[in-house]
């Protein structure tokens, strides 16, 4: 049979549909794999694979409940990288890619024997993956060889009892939403680290006091084969200086082997973080009156060019705007994720 020249739609139809083909067999295929595995024969199963119109890809799994789960990508069905890890307590979750390339044609769900360190994305490293956990506006939990991280917790210790207990905890500055001294009594324990700027190690409890690490913009630590920077955080703007004045808090940039990330805790888009490079992953915060736009963070961003960036502390904040402005440079990844 003759078949004339394809033309460039063509290929590029016929790529969509056999692509789409292929993730559908090779999921039911391989879930039902994993279920049989299990010995719950057809109860993990990917009821659709539905495309999102910025091209994405939205996943609707069905799994036996009150376990965690994995969900994880390849490019070959050789090797795969777990994306997410993710508790199931109603018998049914999403999963929505962050990644509209297709390179990422292939998915499917592990079912893990016991209960995940800690659930969130996963990013990773040369020594395992970094889990990156939201818990709320400014606070969030990350995991990495076997060390839990918190950054700013806040919001009373029932927030992270499902938790580890931290081995590094890390405040930016003193405001409320960021450091709360009841909800560090509840939850440090004798081996924690309480990284912070000397204003808040002045206010800890003076049990606390011992155990915390005083960090002025600039200075540099290492602890647990982590790598710890002190960068400045302040306002720029009139009308918002003495919300965060030059020199009193911290952002941080945290080195876990070959991944560099960043937090900037309160700051504006100032020249010592559009100046950052080789950054990895970046929480921005925007909100005003107390930080900034949508439009400065997106303008940082895309200079500095952080490769995932997690909009944060950003209530009444337009995240989606900030991922439309940053979304012009396609090697930035921005999540938006569930912070509230």
């Amino acid at each position: 049979m003759n078949l004339s020249p394809a033309t460039p739609t063509t290929n590029v139809m016929i790529r969509l549909i056999w692509s789409l083909f292929v993730q559908r067999f090779y999921l039911s295929f391989a879930l039902i794999s994993t279920a049989v595995w299990a010995q719950e024969e057809n109860l993990t199963k990917i009821d659709s694979v539905d495309p999102l119109t910025d091209g994405r890809i939205r996943l609707r799994i069905t799994a036996p409940r009150n376990h965690d789960y994995k969900v994880q990508v390849s490019q070959d069905l050789n090797a795969w990288q777990t994306a997410l890890t993710t508790g199931n307590r109603r018998g049914n979750f999403i999963y929505e890619s962050d990644d509209s390339s297709p390179n990422h044609q292939f998915y499917r769900v592990v079912q893990l024997p016991e209960p995940a360190p800690l659930t969130g994305d996963h990013i990773p490293t040369t020594e395992g993956d970094l889990i990156v956990h939201p818990v709320n506006h400014g606070s969030f939990v990350m995991w990495w060889n076997n060390l839990s991280l918190y950054v700013d917790p806040v919001g009373g210790g029932s927030l992270y009892q499902t938790f580890q207990a931290p081995d590094f905890v890390f405040i930016t500055h003193p405001h409320g939403d960021h450091f709360d001294a009841s909800t560090l009594r509840s939850i440090v324990t004798e081996s924690t680290q309480i990284i912070a700027p000397e204003i808040v190690v002045a206010q800890l409890p003076s049990s606390l006091r011992e155990q915390a690490v005083t960090l002025h913009n600039g200075d540099q630590m290492e602890s647990e084969g982590i790598g710890i920077e002190s960068v400045p955080a302040y306002n720029l703007s009139a009308g918002r200086l003495n919300f965060h004045p030059k020199g009193i808090g911290n952002s941080y940039l945290v080195t876990f082997e070959n991944r560099r990330i960043y937090f900037s805790g309160d700051t504006e888009d100032i020249p010592e973080m559009r100046a950052l490079e080789n950054v990895d992953v970046a929480f921005l915060c925007m909100n005003l009156p107390f930080t900034m736009t949508e439009d400065q963070a997106a303008d940082a961003a895309l200079e500095f060019r952080p490769k995932i960036v997690y909009p944060y502390h950003h209530r009444g904040s337009d995240t989606k705007k900030f991922k439309s402005t940053v979304g012009q440079d396609p090697s930035i990844q921005v999540r938006l994720r569930n912070w509230y």
